[in-house]
């Protein structure tokens, strides 16, 4: 765990990001202002808190780009998730700043460095090619892991947190998997339904 950071500026949102995974903001509040301001001239961390019943958990993230500015102070962002960690604490202002923070406590390890088995990246390639049309090589995303595949797929909060709190690497290949396999018969279906062949 990254004892350093223990204390964070936190990004309310109430969403889950998985290592990775990359989302746009559009920042217009002044105490993000601030916070973002502070993210770009200093690389301070912040976090995502997410809550759900009794789960708690931090995407803690770091700031990938300023897509736009708008002089007002107002600006267009991409962020990505590093880590998830287990949120002990959410306050609604951070030191002495506007904008919130709050206590992270053990990282969640997913072991990142396991490659996902060819099968799996088979079915990925088989769902991306039915939702968009063409097939990804397969050296292009023989170096993909579980969690490359699920940030790749836009699992829901809940699926999200699923994945998470699997067992092992090998458990949550197998949820991915299964997931893929669920969204390509529906993407399918979708497919055949739109060319008029699906039976009454």
């Amino acid at each position: 765990m990254d004892t350093d950071s223990k204390n964070i500026a936190m990004f309310p949102l109430n969403i889950l990001l998985l290592p990775g995974e990359q989302i746009p903001l559009h920042i217009f509040e002044p105490r993000f202002q601030q916070l973002f301001d502070e993210v770009e001239k200093n690389s301070i961390q912040f976090a995502l808190p997410f809550s759900k019943d009794k789960l708690k958990l931090a995407s803690k993230c770091r700031l990938v780009q300023v897509t736009k500015r708008l002089p007002n102070g107002q600006r267009d962002v991409i962020i990505e998730c590093t880590h998830v960690y287990e949120l002990d604490r959410l306050e609604n202002e951070f030191e002495s700043k506007m904008y919130p923070g709050g206590t992270i406590g053990r990282e969640i390890k997913l072991q990142l460095d396991k490659q996902a088995s060819i099968e799996m990246l088979e079915v990925f390639a088989d769902y991306i090619e039915i939702k968009f049309g063409k097939r990804p090589v397969l050296e292009d995303i023989i170096h993909y892991r579980a969690v490359d595949v699920a940030v790749c797929i836009a699992m829901s909060n809940e699926n999200k947190v699923r994945f998470m709190t699997q067992l092992n690497e090998i458990a949550r290949e197998e949820m991915v998997h299964r997931l893929l396999k669920y969204l390509h018969f529906l993407y399918y279906q979708e497919s055949q339904a739109e060319n008029g062949l699906l039976l009454n």
